[in-house]
């Protein structure tokens, strides 16, 4: 997740600091599901979406340089996934929150959607913390055939599981992992 050059920008003097650490992965990457952890869903196809506006300020410093708002962003992305949902009548959105300002995004994000499609071809994913949750969440990630996300932790579940993931970046970690990872060729810059 960078942590490690982070280190090295945030103390470039101090050498002793940056020998003998050992990059390991986010324990997210290691996690399994059972199949039988997967919850009833009706729809056979689905892509999940997970989008964070905490931070604003940092994620979407509009006028910065070519980089665009929140709203901005929350009308440009609902009018792609409105073309893709449309365009495709077996696909289904998964909108998955990862902390507690995630359903706040997810409900300004559904105004932004055409309502029959919110009331008909949109699932939101349970608000559910701790390992309790672990298997249900995973489960639900495992069923989609693509994820985008703007969380480290939505990226890496898709990875672990072997979803396809496309990183929807507004922070400095998502990058990163999929630095380090040499995936940046997946990276979309939501800011921009």
């Amino acid at each position: 997740d960078g942590s490690l050059k982070n280190l090295k920008l945030a103390y470039p003097d101090r050498i002793d600091l940056h020998q003998g650490v050992t990059i390991v992965p986010d324990g997210g990457f290691s996690y399994s599901v059972e199949d039988t952890a997967a919850p009833y869903l009706p729809a056979k196809r689905f892509w999940g979406i997970n989008i964070a506006s905490d931070m604003e300020a940092l994620r979407f410093p509009q006028g910065k340089d070519g980089y665009i708002g929140w709203k901005d962003f929350l009308t440009a992305y609902a009018r792609f996934l409105e073309s893709a949902l449309v365009n495709n009548p077996d696909l289904n959105l998964i909108l998955f929150p990862h902390i507690f300002k995630d359903v706040l995004s997810i409900g300004e994000f559904m105004t932004h959607l055409d309502d029959r499609l919110c009331r008909d071809r949109v699932i939101v994913a349970p608000f559910a913390c701790g390992w309790q949750a672990c298997d249900h969440i995973f489960a639900l990630y495992k069923q989609c055939e693509l994820v985008m996300g703007m969380r480290f932790h939505t990226n890496v579940c898709s990875i672990a599981l072997d979803v396809p993931a496309i990183p929807l970046i507004s922070y400095p970690k998502l990058h990163d992992l999929y630095e380090e990872l040499d995936l940046l060729d997946r990276a979309v810059y939501a800011n921009r």
